[in-house]
């Protein structure tokens, strides 16, 4: 499978409390034919002067502690979509999960590719003043 796991800084914007963008990533299924799954970093969002990392909150994997369920102190949030930008796709997780994205029901024949809307959001604050952050999105294709 081949992916794009680097966030570019292009489309990424600061707003008040953290940040929000959109990119796009294209999502290519080799010779396997299946389902695909996707998944955040388990190490969450590294800062380029290497402190404090951002952890990955939301979805069914640890709760974003801000009002209305929004990233709190040091955490983010990502989802993925369509390739217009609509979040069709799950909020992500540390855990693997169907990429409905991809496709409905996350199906994938062999040669397949999609280009996919990737979102991220968050935090409410950051303790680590760094100007960049970068985190992996991973996608499996499975038999």
């Amino acid at each position: 499978m081949r992916t794009h796991p680097r966030l570019p800084q292009a489309g990424v914007r600061r707003r008040r409390h953290g940040f929000a963008g959109r990119i796009a990533a294209a999502t290519a299924v080799d010779a396997i034919a299946g389902h695909i799954d996707v998944q955040g970093d388990s190490q969450g969002a590294a800062p380029s002067d290497g402190g404090k990392h951002w952890s990955l909150c939301g979805g069914t994997g640890t709760p974003c502690t801000s009002a209305f369920s929004a990233p709190g102190p040091d955490q983010f949030s990502e989802r993925n979509g369509h390739s217009d930008g609509s979040l069709a796709g799950p909020q992500l997780t540390v855990n693997a999960q169907l990429d409905s994205a991809f496709s409905s029901d996350a199906s994938a024949t062999a040669g397949q590719a999609v280009v996919e809307s990737l979102a991220i959001g968050g935090p409410y604050s950051s303790s680590d003043t760094s100007p960049t952050f970068s985190t992996t999105w991973i996608w499996t294709a499975v038999a």
